[in-house]
């Protein structure tokens, strides 16, 4: 079926499908097509994207997928069995109430648990990688004068490293630590942990990809990405750049261990997201929501998934 709609969309761009060769222009055009034209590319729903449009920029992806094969993936690692494995390394049972307290109240659970950070000579309890953010819980321990030296030289390194700092004492209101970043743990009970795709073919819910988490316009695309095979499909939101919220974003998507920042190639706070994104070292990649041109959508963001290291 990939080969099929590649072969399609190289034709759809006025290529030759078997060579890849540039045919110009449609059969029924007049001139030529340089970038694109409104017979390929462009609609009148898209204007505002004019001006990023080039079809030779896929031509080479096309034709790499018009002769590739399709290999199922493994999918993501069940909600559940995730958490129990950061409880599991978890140092303490206050890490541990914080990390129920995350999947009771549907907020997006940690990668990593005690990773090291030898440049800082640290382990944060937690780890958002995609986010570049080191949370630590901190017990009555971190009271004492001395540890509070060390914590704040640590956090100095990490934050000079790249990372932001997330702290949650044991004293704090957590609801209203977890809302200051909505970008790293989710906005409440999203369960933007759940690897989404279409319903179950047993019909339960679980699992299940909540449309109404997502922008009207953007369902079609959702619905298509959701149902590739291993493809983890979150929800967006705002996504935060020295205190101020710089814009918000589509979705997250992670497959065979990648994770991808989908953005509003149309947003007037595009450049912003991209810079706030790559900040938090998540890569992103800018797509029209025009229906027409789901289709190239779709393969600008699996090459870009294909290509993030």
């Amino acid at each position: 079926a990939m080969r099929k709609v590649a072969r399609e969309a190289l034709g759809l761009c006025h290529f030759d499908p078997d060579t890849g060769a540039d045919q110009r222009r449609s059969p029924r055009a007049r001139e030529d097509c340089e970038a694109a034209c409104y017979d390929c590319l462009m609609s009148y729903g898209n204007q505002g994207s004019h001006q990023i449009l080039d079809r030779m920029a896929i031509r080479d992806l096309l034709l790499g997928l018009a002769g590739s094969t399709v290999a199922a993936a493994p999918t993501a690692t069940p909600r559940a069995t995730h958490l129990e494995q950061l409880e599991r390394l978890a140092g303490s049972e206050l890490e541990r109430d914080w990390l129920r307290y995350l999947d009771g109240h549907g907020h997006r659970l940690p990668a990593e648990a005690q990773p090291l950070i030898e440049r800082c000579s640290t382990r944060p309890d937690f780890l958002y990688p995609e986010h570049h953010a080191a949370v630590y819980i901190d017990g009555p321990h971190h009271e004492y004068p001395d540890r509070r030296l060390r914590d704040a030289a640590q956090q100095d390194c990490l934050e000079d490293a790249g990372y932001s700092v997330i702290r949650f004492s044991h004293r704090d209101d957590w609801a209203a630590t977890l809302a200051r970043y909505p970008s790293v743990f989710g906005s409440l009970h999203a369960a933007i942990d759940r690897p989404v795709g279409l319903e179950p073919a047993d019909g339960s819910t679980a699992g299940k990809l909540d449309l109404e988490l997502i922008p009207e316009r953007w369902q079609p695309l959702a619905q298509q990405l959701a149902a590739k095979e291993g493809m983890v499909v979150q929800p967006g939101g705002d996504i935060e750049r020295n205190g101020r919220v710089a814009g918000s974003y589509i979705f997250d998507l992670a497959r065979n261990g990648r994770r991808l920042r989908v953005i509003d190639a149309g947003s007037p706070f595009r450049v912003e997201v991209e810079r706030a994104s790559r900040e938090q070292g998540l890569e992103c990649v800018a797509v029209d929501a025009e229906p027409s041109g789901a289709t190239v959508a779709v393969m600008a963001i699996l090459q870009a998934l294909e290509e993030k290291v």
